[in-house]
């Protein structure tokens, strides 16, 4: 399982399903999920997170993470102090 935090509480994680069910995606803030999705490969993944986060700044509330996700892609966070 992969995980990535950001200051307001938005978190994702990354979970493999087992062969032949592909990747478990989930968005959650402070513990409850907020978005969530399925993708069949690994390559999938970064544009899913990328799609669901899209939804987040669009509709529910500021995210450093979700902000960033809607810039070009390669583009990083500040540190947190």
């Amino acid at each position: 399982m992969s995980t990535r935090k950001d200051p307001q509480g938005f978190e994702t994680k990354v979970t493999f399903l087992g062969p032949g069910k592909g990747y478990g995606i989930r968005v959650l803030k402070n513990g409850v999920i907020v978005r969530q999705t399925q993708v069949d490969s690994k390559s999938e993944i970064g544009a899913a997170i990328k799609e669901e986060l899209r939804w987040i700044d669009k509709g529910y509330s500021y995210s450093e993470m979700a902000s960033a996700s809607r810039d070009r892609w390669g583009k990083k966070l500040p540190k947190a102090a």
